[in-house]
């Protein structure tokens, strides 16, 4: 089972398979969380990423999926013991471009909370003015009114 949906035969081919990328099936065992008796293993993993490594593993070829967060789908790629470098030519500039636009927009966030955290005003009465304040004249991308008090600044 895959985060829910059963891929019974496609296990059972996967185990008994031997790729360069993985080594022995046996290493099915570690991944997940089973029941030998029973012969079940459940993979807490997105099952679009499995179908794409077990395809991997069938016919050497592997390819982006476009509705997995690209992300997750290099964790997954982690997981199953499979290097991004094996991806198709057809999808390896989409996934880098991708991946480096969630890096900037993780680096742009996170420069955002250290400002917002430098930036204290205290609690008091006038708090909120003074934050008010200060966007107004050292930040003109917050409101018009502080574009167009910018605007002035450079006028005088």
């Amino acid at each position: 089972m895959i985060h829910g949906q059963w891929h019974w035969d496609r296990v059972v081919k996967f185990a008994r398979w031997q790729h360069p990328a993985v080594g022995h099936g046996a290493r099915l065992t570690a991944l997940a969380c089973c029941s030998l008796d029973a012969m079940e293993f459940y993979f807490d993993r997105h099952p679009r990423a499995f179908a794409s490594v077990l395809n991997f593993y069938r016919t050497g070829q592997l390819h982006l999926i476009e509705e997995m967060c690209v992300l997750s789908f290099a964790d997954d790629l982690e997981y199953w013991g499979v290097d991004e470098l094996y991806l198709e030519s057809c999808c390896q500039h989409r996934y880098h471009q991708r991946k480096e636009n969630v890096f900037e927009e993780m680096r742009k966030e996170a420069e955002s909370l250290q400002v917002r955290a430098a930036e204290d005003f205290g609690t008091g009465r006038f708090s909120e003015l003074r934050r008010k304040v200060w966007d107004l004249l050292e930040k003109p991308q917050t409101s018009k009114a502080a574009r167009v008090s910018g605007d002035l600044c450079w006028l005088a």
